[in-house]
Protein backbone atom coordinates (compact mmCIF):
# COMPACT_ATOMS: atom_id res chain seq x y z
CA UNK A 1 0.00 0.00 0.00
CA UNK A 2 2.67 2.29 0.66
CA UNK A 3 4.58 2.37 -3.07
CA UNK A 4 0.88 2.72 -4.47
CA UNK A 5 0.45 5.64 -2.96
CA UNK A 6 3.53 7.01 -3.47
CA UNK A 7 3.22 6.21 -7.29
CA UNK A 8 0.25 7.66 -7.53
CA UNK A 9 1.53 11.22 -6.02
CA UNK A 10 4.58 11.03 -8.69
CA UNK A 11 1.85 10.69 -11.24
CA UNK A 12 0.12 13.79 -10.68
CA UNK A 13 3.06 15.69 -10.18
CA UNK A 14 3.94 14.74 -13.25
CA UNK A 15 0.97 15.87 -15.62
CA UNK A 16 1.29 19.02 -13.76
CA UNK A 17 4.25 19.26 -14.65
CA UNK A 18 3.72 18.77 -18.75
CA UNK A 19 0.19 20.90 -18.56
CA UNK A 20 3.06 23.92 -16.85
CA UNK A 21 5.38 23.24 -20.00
CA UNK A 22 2.03 22.98 -22.62
CA UNK A 23 0.94 26.43 -21.52
CA UNK A 24 3.21 29.05 -22.91
CA UNK A 25 2.24 27.27 -26.25
CA UNK A 26 -0.97 27.45 -25.69
CA UNK A 27 -0.66 31.33 -25.09
CA UNK A 28 1.37 31.93 -28.68
CA UNK A 29 -1.22 29.70 -30.26
CA UNK A 30 -4.01 31.80 -28.88
CA UNK A 31 -1.87 35.45 -29.95
CA UNK A 32 -1.25 33.59 -33.58
CA UNK A 33 -4.71 33.44 -33.87
CA UNK A 34 -5.38 36.90 -32.76
CA UNK A 35 -3.57 38.41 -35.37
CA UNK A 36 -4.96 36.44 -38.15
CA UNK A 37 -8.40 36.87 -37.81
CA UNK A 38 -7.65 40.76 -37.32
CA UNK A 39 -5.63 40.79 -41.17
CA UNK A 40 -8.26 38.74 -42.56
CA UNK A 41 -10.70 41.43 -40.94
CA UNK A 42 -8.53 44.44 -42.55
CA UNK A 43 -8.07 42.22 -46.30
CA UNK A 44 -12.01 41.94 -46.40
CA UNK A 45 -12.58 45.46 -45.62
CA UNK A 46 -9.79 46.92 -48.11
CA UNK A 47 -11.61 44.78 -50.50
CA UNK A 48 -15.21 45.91 -49.96
CA UNK A 49 -13.35 49.50 -49.96
CA UNK A 50 -12.05 48.95 -53.88
CA UNK A 51 -14.91 47.45 -54.93
CA UNK A 52 -17.26 50.09 -53.76
CA UNK A 53 -15.01 52.62 -55.56
CA UNK A 54 -14.82 51.07 -58.56
CA UNK A 55 -18.52 50.25 -58.79
CA UNK A 56 -19.25 54.27 -58.05
CA UNK A 57 -17.29 55.80 -60.79
CA UNK A 58 -15.85 59.31 -61.26
CA UNK A 59 -17.84 62.18 -59.66
CA UNK A 60 -21.37 63.19 -61.92
CA UNK A 61 -21.47 66.01 -64.04
CA UNK A 62 -23.28 69.88 -63.35
CA UNK A 63 -24.01 72.57 -64.81
CA UNK A 64 -22.39 75.83 -63.90
CA UNK A 65 -24.56 78.63 -62.73
CA UNK A 66 -24.49 82.25 -63.84
CA UNK A 67 -22.85 84.17 -61.50
CA UNK A 68 -22.41 87.37 -63.83
CA UNK A 69 -23.68 90.45 -61.44
CA UNK A 70 -24.00 88.27 -57.63
CA UNK A 71 -21.90 89.13 -55.01
CA UNK A 72 -19.27 87.22 -54.00
CA UNK A 73 -21.55 85.28 -51.34
CA UNK A 74 -24.32 84.82 -53.40
CA UNK A 75 -21.93 82.92 -55.90
CA UNK A 76 -20.75 81.21 -53.28
CA UNK A 77 -23.92 80.04 -52.26
CA UNK A 78 -25.08 79.49 -55.92
CA UNK A 79 -22.19 77.28 -56.58
CA UNK A 80 -22.49 75.47 -53.24
CA UNK A 81 -25.81 73.84 -54.17
CA UNK A 82 -24.68 72.11 -57.22
CA UNK A 83 -21.35 70.84 -55.29
CA UNK A 84 -19.15 73.32 -56.75
CA UNK A 85 -16.24 75.90 -55.41
CA UNK A 86 -15.73 79.63 -56.08
CA UNK A 87 -12.03 81.00 -56.75
CA UNK A 88 -11.00 84.36 -56.47
CA UNK A 89 -8.93 84.90 -59.61
CA UNK A 90 -8.19 88.44 -59.77
CA UNK A 91 -10.06 92.16 -58.98
CA UNK A 92 -10.64 94.84 -61.82
CA UNK A 93 -12.23 98.06 -62.17
CA UNK A 94 -15.62 98.09 -63.92
CA UNK A 95 -17.79 100.71 -65.10
CA UNK A 96 -20.81 98.79 -65.51
CA UNK A 97 -20.32 95.97 -62.69
CA UNK A 98 -20.84 97.41 -58.74
CA UNK A 99 -18.07 96.82 -56.52
CA UNK A 100 -17.57 93.39 -54.86
CA UNK A 101 -20.21 92.06 -57.98
CA UNK A 102 -19.02 89.36 -60.51
CA UNK A 103 -17.58 90.54 -63.59
CA UNK A 104 -16.46 87.38 -65.19
CA UNK A 105 -16.12 83.73 -64.83
CA UNK A 106 -14.11 80.25 -66.11
CA UNK A 107 -15.68 78.07 -66.93
CA UNK A 108 -18.47 80.35 -68.33
CA UNK A 109 -22.37 79.63 -66.91
CA UNK A 110 -23.77 76.82 -68.86
CA UNK A 111 -20.91 74.52 -69.06
CA UNK A 112 -20.58 70.83 -67.24
CA UNK A 113 -18.35 69.91 -64.88
CA UNK A 114 -17.28 67.80 -62.28
CA UNK A 115 -18.63 68.22 -58.91
CA UNK A 116 -16.10 69.40 -56.39
CA UNK A 117 -14.42 71.95 -58.93
CA UNK A 118 -13.42 75.85 -58.05
CA UNK A 119 -15.14 77.73 -60.75
CA UNK A 120 -12.97 81.05 -60.42
CA UNK A 121 -14.31 84.34 -60.81
CA UNK A 122 -13.00 88.45 -61.43
CA UNK A 123 -15.12 90.81 -59.30
CA UNK A 124 -15.50 94.34 -59.49
CA UNK A 125 -13.75 97.00 -58.18
CA UNK A 126 -16.14 99.15 -59.06
CA UNK A 127 -15.80 102.36 -60.59
CA UNK A 128 -11.65 103.46 -61.60
CA UNK A 129 -10.73 106.15 -59.31
CA UNK A 130 -9.81 109.16 -60.64
CA UNK A 131 -6.81 111.46 -58.73
CA UNK A 132 -6.95 115.57 -59.49
CA UNK A 133 -3.94 116.06 -61.52
CA UNK A 134 -1.50 119.00 -59.86
CA UNK A 135 -1.96 121.92 -62.26
CA UNK A 136 -0.54 124.93 -60.11
CA UNK A 137 2.92 126.09 -62.23
CA UNK A 138 1.93 124.79 -65.48
CA UNK A 139 0.94 126.53 -68.41
CA UNK A 140 -3.05 126.90 -69.39
CA UNK A 141 -2.48 124.67 -72.51
CA UNK A 142 -0.84 122.32 -70.20
CA UNK A 143 -3.49 122.16 -67.52
CA UNK A 144 -5.88 121.45 -70.25
CA UNK A 145 -4.07 118.18 -71.13
CA UNK A 146 -3.65 117.05 -67.94
CA UNK A 147 -7.15 117.17 -66.94
CA UNK A 148 -8.55 115.69 -69.99
CA UNK A 149 -6.27 112.86 -69.93
CA UNK A 150 -7.10 112.54 -66.51
CA UNK A 151 -10.49 112.02 -67.48
CA UNK A 152 -11.66 115.76 -66.11
CA UNK A 153 -13.63 118.37 -67.55
CA UNK A 154 -12.11 122.11 -67.35
CA UNK A 155 -14.75 124.06 -65.83
CA UNK A 156 -14.42 128.08 -64.71
CA UNK A 157 -11.38 130.05 -65.69
CA UNK A 158 -10.63 133.30 -63.87
CA UNK A 159 -7.58 135.71 -64.42
CA UNK A 160 -5.73 137.34 -61.74
CA UNK A 161 -3.44 139.94 -62.50
CA UNK A 162 -0.12 139.03 -60.49
CA UNK A 163 3.19 140.26 -61.35
CA UNK A 164 5.14 137.68 -60.26
CA UNK A 165 3.79 134.85 -61.99
CA UNK A 166 4.06 134.31 -66.05
CA UNK A 167 1.22 135.36 -67.74
CA UNK A 168 -0.97 132.11 -68.12
CA UNK A 169 0.07 130.07 -65.56
CA UNK A 170 -2.40 128.19 -63.69
CA UNK A 171 -1.55 130.01 -59.64
CA UNK A 172 -5.04 127.83 -58.34
CA UNK A 173 -7.42 125.10 -59.14
CA UNK A 174 -10.51 123.04 -57.79
CA UNK A 175 -10.74 120.81 -56.22
CA UNK A 176 -7.14 120.33 -54.83
CA UNK A 177 -4.49 117.81 -56.45
CA UNK A 178 -4.74 113.99 -55.33
CA UNK A 179 -8.40 114.40 -54.78
CA UNK A 180 -10.19 111.31 -56.27
CA UNK A 181 -13.26 110.77 -57.87
CA UNK A 182 -15.60 107.80 -59.22
CA UNK A 183 -16.46 109.99 -61.96
CA UNK A 184 -15.36 113.41 -64.03
CA UNK A 185 -16.21 117.00 -62.16
CA UNK A 186 -15.21 120.06 -63.42
CA UNK A 187 -11.43 121.34 -62.50
CA UNK A 188 -11.44 125.39 -61.98
CA UNK A 189 -8.60 127.25 -62.73
CA UNK A 190 -7.00 130.45 -61.96
CA UNK A 191 -4.74 131.66 -64.46
CA UNK A 192 -2.09 134.44 -63.94
CA UNK A 193 -3.09 137.09 -66.09
CA UNK A 194 -0.79 140.70 -66.90
CA UNK A 195 -1.31 143.03 -69.72
CA UNK A 196 -1.94 141.65 -72.77
CA UNK A 197 -4.99 139.93 -71.28
CA UNK A 198 -4.96 135.99 -71.02
CA UNK A 199 -5.99 134.30 -74.05
CA UNK A 200 -7.25 130.60 -75.26
CA UNK A 201 -6.32 129.96 -78.82
CA UNK A 202 -10.01 128.30 -80.69
CA UNK A 203 -9.74 124.91 -81.75
CA UNK A 204 -10.56 123.86 -85.19
CA UNK A 205 -13.83 122.69 -85.76
CA UNK A 206 -14.54 123.02 -89.79
CA UNK A 207 -15.16 119.39 -90.74
CA UNK A 208 -16.80 118.19 -87.60
CA UNK A 209 -20.39 117.95 -86.46
CA UNK A 210 -22.20 120.36 -85.44
CA UNK A 211 -22.59 118.50 -81.79
CA UNK A 212 -18.83 117.53 -82.04
CA UNK A 213 -17.87 121.43 -82.38
CA UNK A 214 -19.67 122.60 -79.59
CA UNK A 215 -18.18 119.86 -77.50
CA UNK A 216 -14.84 121.31 -78.62
CA UNK A 217 -15.66 124.90 -78.34
CA UNK A 218 -16.94 123.96 -74.21
CA UNK A 219 -13.80 121.84 -73.67
CA UNK A 220 -11.47 125.00 -74.73
CA UNK A 221 -13.85 127.29 -72.76
CA UNK A 222 -15.48 129.21 -75.43
CA UNK A 223 -19.18 129.01 -76.67
CA UNK A 224 -21.33 128.64 -79.55
CA UNK A 225 -22.54 132.19 -80.81
CA UNK A 226 -24.18 131.99 -84.02
CA UNK A 227 -25.22 128.99 -86.72
CA UNK A 228 -26.03 129.94 -89.66
CA UNK A 229 -27.54 127.00 -91.80
CA UNK A 230 -26.61 127.25 -95.63
CA UNK A 231 -27.33 124.34 -98.42
CA UNK A 232 -24.85 122.54 -100.74
CA UNK A 233 -25.05 120.50 -103.60
CA UNK A 234 -21.97 118.02 -101.96
CA UNK A 235 -20.69 117.51 -98.36
CA UNK A 236 -22.11 115.83 -95.19
CA UNK A 237 -25.03 117.20 -93.97
CA UNK A 238 -24.74 118.74 -90.67
CA UNK A 239 -20.91 119.38 -90.55
CA UNK A 240 -19.16 122.71 -89.83
CA UNK A 241 -18.36 124.60 -93.07
CA UNK A 242 -16.62 127.55 -91.68
CA UNK A 243 -15.90 128.89 -88.39
CA UNK A 244 -15.30 132.57 -87.20
CA UNK A 245 -12.96 133.34 -85.54
CA UNK A 246 -10.79 131.05 -87.37
CA UNK A 247 -8.66 127.92 -86.15
CA UNK A 248 -5.87 128.75 -84.09
CA UNK A 249 -7.06 132.55 -83.12
CA UNK A 250 -6.60 134.20 -79.59
CA UNK A 251 -9.53 135.34 -78.18
CA UNK A 252 -10.66 135.62 -74.45
CA UNK A 253 -12.22 132.55 -72.61
CA UNK A 254 -15.74 132.92 -72.64
CA UNK A 255 -15.94 134.13 -76.70
CA UNK A 256 -18.49 133.27 -78.57
CA UNK A 257 -17.70 131.65 -82.21
CA UNK A 258 -20.11 132.18 -85.11
CA UNK A 259 -20.03 128.93 -87.49
CA UNK A 260 -21.70 127.78 -91.06
CA UNK A 261 -23.42 124.47 -90.83
CA UNK A 262 -24.12 122.21 -94.35
CA UNK A 263 -27.97 121.48 -94.90
CA UNK A 264 -29.67 119.79 -97.56
CA UNK A 265 -30.52 122.27 -100.65
CA UNK A 266 -34.44 120.16 -100.37
CA UNK A 267 -34.56 121.60 -96.93
CA UNK A 268 -33.15 124.91 -98.28
CA UNK A 269 -35.47 125.09 -100.56
CA UNK A 270 -38.93 124.20 -98.23
CA UNK A 271 -40.88 126.98 -97.12
CA UNK A 272 -41.65 125.12 -93.83
CA UNK A 273 -39.04 122.53 -92.60
CA UNK A 274 -39.14 120.34 -89.06
CA UNK A 275 -36.01 120.02 -87.37
CA UNK A 276 -34.86 119.14 -83.98
CA UNK A 277 -32.83 122.22 -82.41
CA UNK A 278 -30.09 121.27 -79.51
CA UNK A 279 -28.50 123.30 -76.76
CA UNK A 280 -26.26 122.66 -73.95
CA UNK A 281 -25.07 125.08 -71.61
CA UNK A 282 -21.67 125.50 -71.08
CA UNK A 283 -19.85 124.48 -67.97
CA UNK A 284 -18.51 128.20 -67.20
CA UNK A 285 -21.88 129.76 -67.24
CA UNK A 286 -24.38 129.69 -63.94
CA UNK A 287 -27.45 128.02 -63.56
CA UNK A 288 -30.01 130.50 -65.05
CA UNK A 289 -33.58 131.12 -66.65
CA UNK A 290 -33.21 130.10 -70.13
CA UNK A 291 -35.26 131.33 -73.01
CA UNK A 292 -35.58 129.92 -76.56
CA UNK A 293 -37.48 132.27 -79.16
CA UNK A 294 -38.49 131.55 -82.25
CA UNK A 295 -39.32 134.28 -85.13
CA UNK A 296 -40.04 133.26 -88.45
CA UNK A 297 -42.89 134.50 -91.55
CA UNK A 298 -45.20 133.43 -89.11
CA UNK A 299 -43.94 135.91 -86.30
CA UNK A 300 -42.44 135.69 -83.45
CA UNK A 301 -42.81 133.17 -80.52
CA UNK A 302 -41.14 131.85 -77.56
CA UNK A 303 -40.57 127.64 -77.75
CA UNK A 304 -39.18 126.85 -74.62
CA UNK A 305 -38.34 128.85 -71.09
CA UNK A 306 -37.73 127.18 -68.09
CA UNK A 307 -34.41 127.45 -65.35
CA UNK A 308 -31.01 125.29 -66.19
CA UNK A 309 -28.07 124.48 -64.69
CA UNK A 310 -24.34 123.86 -66.57
CA UNK A 311 -23.88 120.99 -68.96
CA UNK A 312 -27.80 120.23 -69.19
CA UNK A 313 -28.99 119.79 -72.78
CA UNK A 314 -32.46 120.73 -73.96
CA UNK A 315 -33.84 119.40 -77.49
CA UNK A 316 -36.71 120.65 -78.82
CA UNK A 317 -39.06 119.92 -82.33
CA UNK A 318 -38.77 122.78 -84.15
CA UNK A 319 -41.39 123.62 -86.76
CA UNK A 320 -40.40 127.04 -89.38
CA UNK A 321 -41.69 128.54 -91.98
CA UNK A 322 -39.32 130.36 -94.77
CA UNK A 323 -36.42 132.30 -93.11
CA UNK A 324 -36.15 131.59 -89.53
CA UNK A 325 -33.84 132.82 -86.45
CA UNK A 326 -33.64 131.00 -83.24
CA UNK A 327 -32.27 132.93 -80.48
CA UNK A 328 -31.65 131.37 -76.87
CA UNK A 329 -31.41 133.99 -73.76
CA UNK A 330 -29.71 133.06 -70.09
CA UNK A 331 -31.36 135.62 -68.05
CA UNK A 332 -32.60 137.48 -70.64
CA UNK A 333 -28.45 137.82 -72.18
CA UNK A 334 -28.52 136.56 -75.67
CA UNK A 335 -25.90 133.41 -75.94
CA UNK A 336 -26.61 131.74 -79.45
CA UNK A 337 -28.31 132.74 -82.33
CA UNK A 338 -29.27 129.61 -85.50
CA UNK A 339 -30.32 131.57 -88.73
CA UNK A 340 -32.08 129.26 -91.44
Amino acid sequence: MYNTGRLGTQTMAHRRERALRRRPAQVLGLIILTLLVVAAVLIVYFVIMVVRSFGSGAAPEVTVPNLTGMTREEAEHALNRVNLGLKLRESAYSDAVPAGAVISQLPPAGSRVRENRQIEVICSLGRPALKVPALVGTSFAEAQKRISAGGFVLGRVEKLHLKRFRAGTVIAQTPEPNQVFTSAVKVDLTIASSDPAFTVAVPSIVGTQLYVAEKLLHNSNLRLARVTYEASPSGTVGEVVSQSPEAGAAVQPGTGVEVVVRISEELAQATACTFRFRFRLPPGLPEGKLKVEQADELGKTVVYEDSISPEETIEQVLRVQGNAVIRVYLDGILLREDRF
